[in-house]
């Protein structure tokens, strides 16, 4: 009889790793190009967590309660719809309604560990997040990945996009992988130093200080530093040391 590989490399993870104590939201915070999403899409691969997209979450929600004007969410997924369609922030209640119940559901209801390239991107969500996995008592960890400028221009520079879609690739072949048939990567022609260093001030240099600080204050959530100038196994390596020496 043939070995079930899937169930022995689960089981080696198992042994390498002490995956009960990890905490049950782990979170990525960092500049463009720090590698927050590829960190996140690397644990969820390799422990089979579940990889909370936001955008996709919303996307589901209207998807799931659009169907029949008598379903009581109806209104609520309608309004985000339209919102998404519109390419207008998602409301703050809606947010913290459909999100919260993704995670609340997911991690006290079935135990489930999520990973994340985020952890709120106004103060606002920071401190609504923040107090939900304080009040619920979710074992949490957020990963801060610095990024100097002169690694995040270098980085933002050579990646790739499918056309019409955000979601940036790390390489030609990887982008090539979600094209459709035909169509070709292609890389942001704006990218020059200048709108590099203007969103990396925009969204992080300025605000970085105010989104850890919420978190540090609530003394809940774990932070920890890694620096995102090393290479992505580098990085990895670190984030999975932390990982198996989390306490609870």
């Amino acid at each position: 009889m043939a070995p079930d590989v899937a169930n022995s490399s689960s089981h080696s993870i198992e042994l390498e790793y002490n995956i009960s104590n990890f905490p049950q939201v782990i979170m990525f915070y960092g500049p463009p190009g720090s590698g927050k999403g590829t960190q996140a899409n690397l644990l969820k691969e390799k422990f089979n967590f579940r990889f909370l997209d936001w955008g996709h979450e919303f996307r589901h929600f209207s998807n799931a309660h659009l169907s029949d004007k008598n379903d009581p969410e109806y209104w609520r997924a309608k309004r985000v719809q339209e919102y998404m369609l519109e390419g207008l922030p998602i409301l703050t209640e809606d947010l913290q309604y459909i999100i919260g119940s993704a995670i609340t559901d997911g991690v006290l209801k079935h135990q489930k560990n999520f990973v994340m390239d985020k952890c709120g991107v106004k103060t606002g969500e920071a401190e609504w997040l923040s107090d939900l996995l304080l009040h619920n008592h979710i074992p949490s960890v957020l990963f801060h990945l610095p990024l100097s400028l002169e690694y995040a221009i270098d980085r933002i520079n050579n990646r790739y996009y499918v056309p019409g879609e955000k979601k940036p690739y790390n390489s030609y072949e990887e982008a090539l992988s979600h094209c459709p048939e035909g169509v070709a990567p292609m890389k942001r022609n704006d990218e020059d130093r200048q709108t590099t260093m203007t969103r990396y001030d925009n969204l992080y240099r300025i605000h970085h200080l105010e989104i850890l600080d919420i978190y540090r204050k609530k003394q809940y959530t774990k932070i920890i530093d890694i620096d995102a100038d090393q290479n992505v196994e580098q990085v990895q390596k670190e984030i999975l040391s932390s990982l198996n020496n989390f306490k609870r």
